[in-house]
């Protein structure tokens, strides 16, 4: 059943992706802005109190995509080809995942400056101690998304990547192409290991 889960992933709908950082974002701004109509000293216990609950639930549902995440990771690393088939990659899901990639990575950069500004604002300071407890689950949970989805994406471009069957890494087949008058190699190259060395440096430098 991956496959549902994995169309979490491969969605080229950022705007859910986007809603999540906003939700964790208003999650400390709201209280700020109530606190700025109200013009008490601080915010209410209760207002702490319920920010720290919609920040555990955020938290949860980013923590679920990592699971779902981890999973396809283990798929495409030592999975059947089932388990692979199971994961519906189409031809642009490496984009896709590049683009939610970059959209994750600004979210956790404008969270944390949304933390930052709280932790200055004198709202905050009698409850600092819960305001650092949900940054600091917030930013972690996050930056684990970012983190499974950057190598998901490297996955799946590396499983999309053809592999050539006429290449051969046998190094005396090498050795009796490197006689061939049809292929041209630099001067320095005499042997099967130097053709290898040679190939492999040109897919560096490519």
């Amino acid at each position: 059943m991956i496959g549902i889960e994995a169309l979490a992933f491969f969605s080229p709908d950022l705007d859910k992706v986007d809603g999540i950082f906003r939700k964790a974002s208003q999650v400390v701004e709201r209280p700020l802005d109530d606190f700025d109509r109200s013009h008490h000293r601080s915010l209410t216990k209760k207002q702490v109190s319920d920010a720290i609950k919609k920040t555990d639930a955020i938290v949860d549902s980013v923590r679920l995509q990592c699971i779902e995440g981890s999973k396809m990771i283990l798929a495409l690393k030592s999975g059947t080809e089932a388990d692979i088939e199971g994961l519906q990659i189409k031809e642009n899901s490496a984009e896709n995942l590049r683009s939610r990639v970059a959209e994750i990575s600004l979210g956790n950069k404008r969270m944390l400056y949304t933390f930052f500004k709280a932790e200055m604002h004198e709202a905050w300071a009698p409850h600092i101690t819960h305001l650092r407890y949900m940054k600091t689950k917030a930013l972690q949970s996050f930056e684990d998304y970012q983190k499974i989805t950057s190598e998901l994406c490297e996955l799946v471009a590396l499983y999309q990547t053809q592999s050539s069957d006429e290449f051969s890494y046998d190094l005396n087949v090498m050795s009796q192409s490197i006689q061939s008058k049809s292929v041209n190699h630099p001067d320095w190259v005499t042997t099967g290991e130097d053709f290898a060395n040679w190939i492999e440096s040109m897919r560096k430098d490519a």
